[in-house]
């Protein structure tokens, strides 16, 4: 989709005899097919290939956005199945940010910052491989013979343990996507994907509208479900400012249990950037649980950037990396591609009632 919208762009460019040369360079560059699919060397499971697409394909867009605002437009909006998957999206670019929104579960899949050159939603599903039954259970470290891609049984691994690893993903890795829980839900079993469902929201197409606004520019997502059998109806309202986005939710219905909403997030694919949750300091590769929450932020001293979140009620955060296990030159190994992210509330609604609140984010300077 990012490619498919800067072919429009790079046309005005070219349309005002300006030099184009440099943003064809990069938008070639973000086309590098190795991130693109799982090849012998890893591809698209490795963080740092996506990472660089993702850098060329914002250098693109800032050049030939930088044109257009020489013709007063302040805001860029695409709308329609953009991705061609079959769901309505609108992709919003607006001073340093670029937002993409889909029906599909009403989620945010992109978010990212051209100043800093990345998108902090670029966390990788986890998927099934063909090869994942032929891993095997001790380290090619513990053998004299070294397993190779060629192996037509089994292969080797670059550290043991890894079958504990192998946890799939019933629906993408997106953000703002919205959980029904039990009470006494877990984290370990959140973590390995062994959780009941009790909404039917993920996976369900939301209704996506673009309301304009005389003050702001804002994103309105709904859905009427069920959760555990109950009608449930939920109105997302996303509202760009200048400090970032807020998300004002109002859920209405007869359910009791937790509501939580979902945010997958990943800076460059390192495991290191620390959350500041609770007055704990943690790092993305660690799982954790905070309540009583009003704000927390992750810091990625790399890319001097800090993200922050803010709520207008207390909600406990709960936390957890996304690892995979891909198949690489030199075995299997595992990946840290992301950490999870959800922001859980308590509700108890005997009868119909209605429940607000609000997640505000964005970059702290």
């Amino acid at each position: 989709q990012r490619v498919q919208g800067l072919k429009v762009k790079k046309t005005a460019h070219h349309a005002l005899r300006i030099t184009r040369h440099k943003l064809l360079h990069e938008l070639w560059k973000g086309q590098c097919n190795d991130a693109y699919w799982h090849g012998i060397f890893g591809g698209i499971y490795l963080p740092h290939l996506r990472s660089s697409l993702y850098r060329h394909l914002l250098n693109a867009e800032s050049m030939a956005e930088e044109v257009l605002k020489g013709q007063r437009v302040k805001e860029f909006i695409e709308e329609g199945d953009l991705d061609c998957d079959g769901f309505r999206d609108i992709c919003i670019s607006k001073g340093d940010i670029t937002a993409f929104f889909t029906e599909d579960s009403g989620a945010l899949i992109e978010l990212s910052s051209k100043g800093k050159q990345v998108n902090v939603l670029d966390v990788l599903t986890r998927r099934p491989e063909a090869y994942h039954f032929r891993i095997s259970e001790t380290s090619q470290n513990d053998s004299g013979e070294l397993k190779t891609i060629h192996d037509p049984e089994r292969l080797g691994a670059k550290e043991s343990g890894l079958m504990d690893y192998l946890i799939y993903d019933n629906y993408r890795r997106a953000s703002l996507l919205d959980h029904f829980f039990d009470y006494n839900i877990r984290l370990d079993k959140l973590m390995r994907s062994e959780y009941d469902e009790k909404g039917d929201f993920i996976g369900s197409p939301y209704l996506l509208e673009r309301i304009n606004a005389r003050q702001a520019l804002s994103i309105k997502l709904s859905r009427e479900g069920l959760a555990s059998g109950n009608k449930v109806k939920i109105d997302k309202s996303v509202l760009f400012r200048k400090s970032g986005i807020r998300v004002d939710y109002l859920i209405e219905g007869g359910y009791s249990g937790i509501f939580a909403t979902e945010f997958n997030l990943s800076f460059l694919g390192s495991p290191y950037p620390s959350i500041h949750a609770g007055g704990k300091a943690l790092f993305m590769k660690d799982k954790g649980e905070h309540s009583g929450v009003r704000s927390f932020y992750i810091k990625d001293e790399f890319l001097n950037m800090k993200l922050k979140f803010s709520f207008d009620e207390k909600v406990d955060v709960w936390h957890y990396p996304i690892e995979t296990v891909s198949l690489s030159e030199g075995g299997v190994e595992r990946l840290y591609q992301g950490t999870a992210f959800l922001f859980m509330k308590k509700i108890d609604f005997n009868s119909n009632k209605r429940l607000g609140f609000n997640v505000s984010f964005g970059e702290v300077k």
